[in-house]
């Protein structure tokens, strides 16, 4: 039983550190543009300061392995297929946010990702 936990717990630390090293890549690439062009850009005076992002997005893409883990362990059920694929779809929107915004400059399609996004996890939660 311990054996089978600690393997459990094991896959759940590779869901978590495959999603924040994913995630660092992005954000390692997408650096540059973050000093240039995103601190020239009309924000928000809501806007955090720049130290906080990767604090949250370190949460976040912890929140989302975790979630990425569960839903892979879960027992079949009839619409966990479906979980699984709007999941993925997520990810790979979540994944071309990054580079689409900071380094293409696509703020447009960068919104309408997010909006996709958002429905995609509604949905899962929906069905869950």
């Amino acid at each position: 039983m311990t054996n089978t936990k600690n393997k459990n717990y094991l896959s759940l630390a590779i869901w978590i550190i495959m999603l924040l090293t994913i995630g660092s890549v992005l954000g390692f690439l997408s650096k540059p543009d973050i000093s240039h062009w995103y601190l020239h850009l009309n924000r928000s005076s809501l806007t955090p300061p720049n130290y906080i992002f990767p604090i949250a997005w370190t949460i976040l893409y912890t929140f989302i392995g975790s979630c990425g883990w569960i839903i892979w362990n879960e027992p079949s059920f009839s619409k966990l297929n479906t979980i699984k694929r709007l999941y993925i779809f997520q990810l790979i929107l979540n994944w071309s946010w990054t580079p689409l915004f900071f380094n293409y400059h696509l703020t447009g399609i960068s919104l309408i990702i997010l909006i996709l996004m958002d429905i995609f996890v509604a949905t899962i939660i929906g069905l869950s």
